[in-house]
């Protein structure tokens, strides 16, 4: 999945040739001996990038900041408004859905947020804003887990976070790419404004 959102420009009308062809029952039935439709109940979903290269995660909503920093006793800053920080997540802790891995410490005060996760296809460096939005590939649901006990105690060390924050981290199961995102949305305006009828997403 990695090399596909990589080379995505290659590899992505290929998979939308392969879709309309299963759509339209084009597709065999098996393809070198293997099913080339497996049914959802007969599989185990794992997270749609299982290993990404690198992972942040970012402040996004001041309400979010300065919550966390009151929590702490601290007063919000500006430098919010100035730059956007981030500290780098565990990469080699992605998990899929269903179980998470924890150990005994971890279940004292185990705690997710639900945050949407950017998954960025092209490189780049210092983009610009609409540098930014075209690396974008997708987007797919992150549940960020904290074993807050441990990451309260860490923290006042102002390193980290450390082993509270790094055990798991959930993505998935799906993976949509901006171009569906943006279609999805042009149906659901229209449905609407009454001038299409289209099931909400």
């Amino acid at each position: 999945m990695l090399g596909f959102v990589e080379n995505a420009a290659e590899a992505r009308p290929i998979a939308d040739a392969i879709v309309a062809a299963h759509a339209s029952k084009k597709l065999p039935a098996r393809f070198d001996g293997h099913l080339v439709v497996q049914p959802l109940a007969d599989v185990k979903l794992q997270a749609p990038l299982p290993r990404p290269p690198s992972m942040r995660d970012g402040y996004a909503f001041r309400q979010h900041v300065e919550t966390a920093r009151r929590n702490r006793g601290l007063e919000m800053i500006p430098e919010f408004d100035q730059f956007p920080v981030f500290y780098f997540t565990n990469h080699g802790g992605v998990v899929g859905p269903g179980d998470v891995p924890v150990r005994p410490l971890h279940l004292e005060k185990l705690d997710f947020e639900l945050e949407a996760a950017v998954v960025v296809g092209r490189g780049g460096k210092n983009l610009t804003v609409s540098q930014a939005d075209d690396a974008i590939f997708g987007l797919t649901i992150m549940n960020d887990w904290s074993a807050r006990a441990l990451q309260m105690e860490e923290m006042k060390l102002n390193l980290g976070p450390a082993k509270g924050k790094d055990f798991a981290t959930s993505l998935g199961p799906w993976l949509v790419t901006v171009d569906e995102l943006a279609a999805k949305a042009k149906k659901t305006d229209k449905g609407a404004s009454g001038t299409s009828r289209c099931g909400r997403a």
